[in-house]
C-alpha cells in the first residue's frame, strides 16, 4: 500500500543506476485545489554536516522549477549581526612575516564546524533562492523567533547532555527521512518540561501552516521547515490536509550522475552586487546584508553561518587629506609581525592589504582600494581553515570600482 502514495518525478529514466530510500518522506508534494503548478515541503535540519547535503534529484528538481523559497523566518537578516563561530584564531608568523594558525584543525560554529557546508541547510535554500533570482517568504516574523531565544522556558543546563544525545539519534533519522520518528523523539526529549515543546514546536506548526496556506495561492513554492515540525498528530502535514490541500510523498531517489536539474541548481554558487553610487562591483558567495552605519555609504556583510565566514566591505567617500595609506593604517591593525602588502593592479586600481586584528572581527584579512572619490575597506574573515585559505583573497580579487569608458586609467 505505501509504494500506491509514492509520487514519482517524470525526469529520469529508471534504467539508470539509482539510490532510492522508500522510507524517506523529507519532501512533499503538495495539490492545491485549483492551481496546476505543484508545490513542495521539504523536512530540514539546522545543520551544516555534509551528511544533510545528500539531497534527493527530487529535492533539486523541486528546487528548480519553483518561484519562490519559503523558510522558518528570514534567517540572515535575524542573525546578520552574529558570528558563529566558538573558536577563536591563534596566529603565528614566518620568517617574512607572514602569519598562520597554531591549528590547522576545523573551527567549531554554532551549526557545526569548517569541515561541514559554508550554510546550514535552510540557509543554503535562502542562498540558492537569491542567487537564482526567485522570490522569498518567512512563514514568522524574527521577533517571535528571538522570543524563543530570549526565553527558554526555565531551560537548565543540567539537561545538556540529553540534547547532545537526542541530536545524535535525530540525524540518523533524519538521514533515513523518518519524520514521524523525529517528532517522537523531540517529545521525549522535552518531556521535561511539556511547554516547552508546545511553544517550540506545536503553536508554531498553527502559524507555519496558516502561512504556508496563504502562500500557496500566490504562486509555486519550495517550502523548507524543520522535519520535527512535518510528523504527528499536530505536524503541519496534517494541519495542510485539514485545510484542504492534497500531500503524498516523493520518492527519494538519486542518480549516479548528476541530472540536468541539480547541475543548474548548484550552479547558482554567487552572487553579483552592482552599487549605481558609488559604482563598486562584488561578487559574493550570496546576497550580502546592508547594515545602516553612521558616515559609511555602503556597509555590506555575508556570513557563512555553517562554517563561520564572514565576508564584508565598508565604502566611505573620499575626504581632503586621506591618502590610501592614511585609510590603510586605520582599518588594517597588523599584530605582531605582519607586514602590509602594497601594490597596483592591471586596470591602476592601488590597494594596499594584510592581516588586522580588530573588535569585533578578531584576526581578518584587509585590503583597502580606492576610487576618484571613494575608499572601499573588504574584509574577510572566519576560522582556521578559511584564514589559511586562498577564499579571503579570492574574495577581494572580485571587487573593483568601474570607471567610465573615456576615462583613460
Amino acid at each position: 500500500m505505501f509504494l500506491i502514495f509514492i509520487f514519482l518525478f517524470p525526469f529520469a529514466s529508471f534504467s539508470q543506476e539509482k539510490e532510492i530510500q522508500y522510507e524517506n518522506k523529507l519532501l512533499w508534494e503538495i495539490t492545491t485545489k485549483g492551481k496546476k503548478e505543484k508545490s513542495y515541503l521539504f523536512g530540514s535540519f539546522h545543520t551544516n554536516d555534509k551528511r544533510v547535503f545528500q539531497l534527493s534529484d527530487s529535492v533539486y528538481v523541486a528546487l528548480n522549477n519553483s518561484k519562490a523559497i519559503v523558510l522558518e523566518t528570514d534567517i540572515y537578516a535575524m542573525f546578520k549581526d552574529w558570528d558563529t563561530r566558538y573558536d577563536y584564531l591563534n596566529l603565528e608568523y614566518d620568517n617574512e612575516g607572514k602569519p598562520y594558525t597554531k591549528s590547522s584543525s576545523a573551527s567549531r560554529t554554532s551549526y557545526g564546524d569548517e569541515d561541514g557546508m559554508p550554510q546550514f541547510l535552510d540557509l543554503y535554500f535562502m542562498q540558492y533562492g537569491f542567487n537564482a533570482n526567485k522570490n522569498f517568504y518567512a512563514l514568522e516574523a524574527i521577533e517571535d523567533q528571538m522570543s524563543l531565544v530570549e526565553n527558554p522556558f526555565n531551560f537548565s543546563y543540567s539537561y545538556a547532555d540529553q540534547f547532545i544525545q537526542a541530536e545524535d539519534k535525530a540525524i540518523n533519522l533524519y538521514l533515513s527521512g523518518n519524520i514521524d520518528a523525529l517528532e517522537r523523539l523531540l517529545r521525549t526529549s522535552l518531556k521535561w518540561n511539556p511547554d516547552f515543546f508546545d511553544n517550540l514546536i506545536t503553536k508554531r506548526n498553527l502559524i507555519m501552516a496558516d502561512g504556508i496556506d496563504s502562500l500557496l495561492k500566490k504562486e509555486n513554492l519550495f517550502i523548507a521547515i524543520g522535519a520535527g515540525h512535518l510528523g504527528g498528530e499536530k505536524g503541519v502535514i496534517n494541519l495542510l490536509r485539514s485545510k484542504g490541500h492534497h500531500l503524498r510523498p516523493v520518492l527519494y531517489t538519486k542518480s549516479k550522475e548528476a541530472i540536468p536539474e541539480k547541475l543548474e541548481v548548484l550552479s547558482n554558487k554567487s552572487y553579483n552586487y552592482f552599487d549605481s553610487i558609488t559604482q563598486l562591483h562584488a561578487v559574493f558567495p550570496g546576497k550580502p546584508f546592508d547594515i545602516d552605519k553612521e558616515g559609511v555609504v555602503l556597509n555590506l556583510i555575508y556570513r557563512e553561518m555553517g562554517q563561520g565566514n564572514s565576508y564584508s566591505i565598508e565604502v566611505i567617500a573620499k575626504e581632503e587629506g586621506q591618502t590610501l595609506q592614511s585609510v590603510a593604517m586605520d582599518y588594517i591593525q597588523s599584530p605582531g609581525d605582519s607586514k602590509k602588502t602594497e601594490g597596483v593592479f592591471d586596470d591602476e586600481t592601488r590597494y594596499i592589504e594584510g592581516i588586522s586584528d580588530s573588535y569585533p572581527e578578531g584576526i581578518s584579512w584587509v585590503r583597502v582600494i580606492d576610487s576618484d572619490h571613494y575608499f572601499a575597506i573588504l574584509k574577510a574573515y572566519g576560522g582556521n581553515k578559511f584564514m589559511n585559505s586562498p577564499r579571503p583573497k579570492r574574495f577581494f580579487d572580485n571587487i573593483w570600482f568601474e570607471y567610465p569608458e573615456e576615462d583613460n586609467r
